[in-house]
């Protein structure tokens, strides 16, 4: 429960990496520069020493040479790398790729010398003469060099035979982020650098909104059978610095979303299914609906729901239950003392996420905090935040001719009709029956997994709207007529064209989502009955006159 900015940078200890092929100690070095009397050659055993207990190893993204983590300037090895990318070397079935040892510019005498004694070489990186085979002992540096040298093997260590003889390896180590024994918490910044493919809200959603990624990634495996050890937090927090495509003047602000990857999901996604791979944020689209609400208040709902209304509780009240008696508390709802929850660990986030058929409904499990923070999707509900809820409307597949490079959507009425696979006859339109909802406050998309009510005639789920677009949308709130603090929220929708809909394509239905403001313990669970907390796709009775004119 640390906030990491408040942690000092000694709460944790650097395990180096490559465990016995790597730096001794507990500490990372700033610098790599072997120093001894390179001039005395009765001093030679201090270099041994040096290479005994300094080691290298490549850069795991490129060939710098490395005394983890300081890279070694002018300096690069090239080779083969396995599978796995641990280790670089020599492979005779690939002649092409060459195991050398590059010296590019100028280096100091000292790390000419170590690298030929700590490589053995078909070879050596030349020291500047005196005069022909006569070395210059007042140069402290090399010449501008532009060598390439084959490499041998790796000295790891020289030791005398009595202690087994030297250790040389026929490939070098590619370096290995260092482990942390963390005792307490731990503060780790990262700088990133602005890359085409990944723009601000990808990265947002991989680091700072995908917090499931770390509770299952972060925790001791196996993850599936086991709990999770990371629940709390603190979360990584994302700091951009750089501008943004909406800081512009004027009015009028863009936003934008890695939203080409997403016209190509269409999975059947609804409550019950597995979905793998939801996309960051919705597909483009047109002719949609999208309406505007407002989620759950702290002093008419949490506080006066969940927290008993108690003046010492604060706006923690939710996950700290200190002011409501702790654990206790949960004694009181015949629900939540249940045993359904008696391995209840104290977590908050939920376990599972709209990938698994769980959830929603039963992401949280028996995590009765999260539930208190979490509505029924999994998603983590702030106060007094502006959501858009978009649903449906026509979008298209972004899938490009691979003859011309044009999309097809553009361009296909150009294409040949011999050339037009089956497929490209819509022009790749689609007509969307999706639901999303869109924080205006962090910029947040929320894909909608959303369930059916069930009819009571019939004990059968009703099903859900057809794709459509140029439909009606509608808010509507629904207070309690005994407790105006409570209320419910719903979209209503009508009409619209699709090409499932009857009537020549004309849809007549009407239909009802109610949605989630709330955490799921804001909405009341009775002992008979589905525990009621929106999500829920219910159809209404269609207009008669749907389709033609009304007479």
């Amino acid at each position: 429960d640390v906030d990491p900015r408040q942690c000092s940078s000694t709460s944790g200890q650097v395990v180096p990496p490559n465990p016995g092929n790597s730096i001794t100690g507990t500490t990372l070095p700033t610098e790599f520069d072997p120093q001894w009397d390179h001039l005395d050659p009765d001093k030679d055993r201090d270099l041994v020493a040096l290479i005994n207990t300094m080691q290298l190893c490549v850069h795991k993204e490129n060939t710098s040479l490395q005394y983890y983590p300081v890279v070694i300037p002018n300096v690069f090895i090239t080779g083969v790398r396995d599978n796995r990318n641990t280790h670089v070397y020599r492979d005779p079935n690939q002649p092409n790729i060459d195991f050398y040892l590059h010296v590019v510019g100028v280096i100091p005498i000292t790390w000419a010398k170590f690298l030929n004694r700590k490589f053995i070489l078909n070879g050596s990186i030349p020291l500047p003469m005196y005069q022909p085979e006569v070395v210059d002992r007042n140069a402290t540096v090399t010449r501008d060099l532009n060598v390439s040298v084959p490499i041998v093997s790796y000295v790891r260590a020289y030791r005398n035979p009595a202690d087994g003889g030297n250790l040389f390896d026929p490939d070098i180590p590619v370096c290995e982020d260092p482990k942390i024994a963390a005792a307490g918490c731990v503060l780790m910044t990262l700088d990133y650098y602005l890359h085409p493919t990944w723009p601000e809200y990808r990265l947002r959603d991989e680091v700072e909104w995908g917090r499931d990624n770390y509770t299952r990634l972060g925790s001791e495996q196996p993850f599936q059978e086991g709990s999770f050890n990371i629940s709390q937090g603190p979360w990584p927090v994302v700091q951009w610095v750089g501008p943004r495509a909406e800081d512009t003047p004027g009015p009028w602000s863009q936003r934008t979303f890695p939203q080409k990857s997403a016209s190509k999901f269409r999975q059947e996604c609804k409550t019950g299914d597995q979905c793998w791979d939801i996309p960051a944020a919705p597909p483009m689209r047109h002719l949609h609906t999208a309406i505007l609400y407002t989620t759950w208040t702290f002093m008419d709902q949490a506080w006066r729901y969940l927290c008993n209304e108690k003046p010492e509780c604060g706006r923690d009240c939710l996950a700290n239950l200190t002011c409501l008696g702790g654990e206790e508390y949960f004694q009181e709802n015949f629900f939540l003392r249940s045993a359904y929850f008696r391995y209840d660990d104290g977590g908050i986030i939920p376990p599972v996420d709209l990938q698994y058929e769980d959830c929603p409904n039963n992401c949280c499990q028996d995590r009765r905090l999260c539930m208190r923070v979490h509505d029924v999707l999994g998603y983590e509900v702030p106060y007094d935040s502006e959501m858009m809820l978009v649903f449906g409307g026509k979008g298209y597949i972004h899938e490009k001719d691979p003859d011309t490079g044009r999309l097809i959507y553009h361009s296909c009425e150009r294409i040949p009709t011999e050339h037009l696979l089956k497929d490209w006859r819509s022009c790749m339109e689609t007509v969307l029956d999706d639901l999303w909802r869109y924080n205006l406050l962090t910029g947040k998309w929320e894909y909608i997994k959303a369930d059916s009510a069930i009819s009571i005639t019939t004990g059968e789920k009703m099903g859900y709207p057809l794709a459509r677009y140029g439909h009606g949308a509608v808010l509507i709130e629904q207070v309690d007529g005994a407790d105006d603090s409570f209320k419910r929220l719903y979209m209503y929708i009508y009409g619209g064209l699709g090409p499932q809909c009857p009537n020549g394509g004309v849809c007549n239905d009407v239909w009802r989502y109610e949605i989630p403001f709330a955490p799921q313990a804001y909405y009341p669970k009775y002992p008979d009955g589905p525990w009621l907390r929106g999500n829920i796709w219910t159809r209404l009775k269609d207009n008669p006159y749907g389709g033609g004119d009304r007479p």
